[in-house]
């Protein structure tokens, strides 16, 4: 079987899976609402608390924090290690930031400079910015390194509680059949 051939066969399981998955969330809406915008609520306070409110600038980093994972899982699904990632490709301007985030161009530059002064994110020659680093770790995600620990520990909540869901939805399914 061709790589490709398993990647499709990978895509279309984890469709299956979504659409059981939202099935499973619609049939218990009042259950999946609530279990979901806790977790959101939670989320966006903590971090809210980290960027003292400024939730611009969250968005801005975290525009250019996943332009970088995905040039790192690029890189890897491809055989390469992180040396062989060019920087344009972990790169994000500012026009590109305001046009995912609906930010004006103006902000995202004045978020850009404030980021950039607490040493999270570096300008290139091209006048894109990415992340800096330090031993393979950003310096924002070492700054931020409590928040991403409760962080982590709140998606993996959040997936004990969905996982739940979906599991006694499919119960009662399973029941009725």
């Amino acid at each position: 079987m061709t790589i490709m051939n398993v990647r499709g066969s990978r895509r279309r399981r984890r469709s299956d899976q979504t659409e059981r998955n939202a099935a499973a969330f619609e049939a218990r809406y009042l259950d999946y609402q609530y279990i979901f915008v806790e977790f959101l609520l939670d989320h966006l306070i903590d971090v809210g608390r980290a960027f003292k409110g400024d939730f611009q600038a969250m968005l801005v980093l975290a525009v250019i924090g996943q332009t970088r994972l995905h040039a790192i899982r690029t890189a890897a699904e491809n055989g390469y290690g992180l040396q062989f990632i060019a920087p344009e490709n972990e790169s994000s301007n500012a026009s590109r930031i305001s046009d995912l985030t609906g930010i004006p161009r103006q902000t995202v530059r004045r978020k850009l400079a404030s980021l950039a002064q607490l040493g999270w994110i570096q300008r290139n020659a091209d006048g894109s910015y990415r992340l800096v680093s330090s031993g393979g770790e950003t310096l924002a995600r070492r700054d931020l390194s409590e928040t991403d620990r409760r962080a982590i520990n709140r998606v993996a909540q959040l997936f004990t509680d969905l996982e739940r869901l979906i599991e006694d939805h499919e119960t009662l399914i399973t029941k009725r059949q």
